[in-house]
């Protein structure tokens, strides 16, 4: 009797440690991004952000890449990202100075784009706009460059 109880307490203890370990396992996902209207030349920059506050222009994305522009779209993975609300910035840096062109009045001469195609009335759309969720599952996103 002894040895059925030491058996149970030691499987008990197993799937304790086995429960314990899983529900603190980090959830993470692959989001792919493809961006359409691309043309060839230069690169195509790429920003993910995690947050509202300061988004775009004072915010530093959590990741990004830079990807050559050499056909009418660059697809691209972020991965392992941690559940939660991300957007995506891009811009086609077509002379590959490493910035967003504009004229003397502040607006863009280079193609750019935000994640759900999300268009602010002047200047950039707020975070909410261009705001996808990502959770257990990989996801794929897709969005145009204007």
């Amino acid at each position: 009797m002894n040895i059925s109880r030491a058996l149970r307490s030691c499987f008990a203890a197993m799937l304790l440690m086995v429960l314990c370990l899983y529900g603190g396992m980090a959830v993470a996902a692959d989001v792919s991004v493809r961006i359409n209207g691309v043309s060839p030349g230069g690169h195509v920059s790429v920003g993910l952000f995690d947050g509202e506050e300061g988004f775009p222009r004072e915010r530093k994305p959590l990741l990004s890449q830079r990807i050559p522009a050499d056909g009418d779209h660059v697809t691209l993975v972020f991965p392992n990202l941690a559940a939660g609300r991300y957007a995506v910035v891009a811009y086609h840096d077509l002379d590959a100075d490493g910035e967003l062109g504009t004229n003397l009045f502040g607006v863009p001469t280079e193609a750019y784009g935000f994640s759900n195609d999300a268009r602010g009335a002047i200047g950039p759309p707020p975070f909410e706009a261009a705001a996808f969720e990502v959770g257990a599952e990989n996801l794929e996103i897709e969005f145009n460059l204007q």
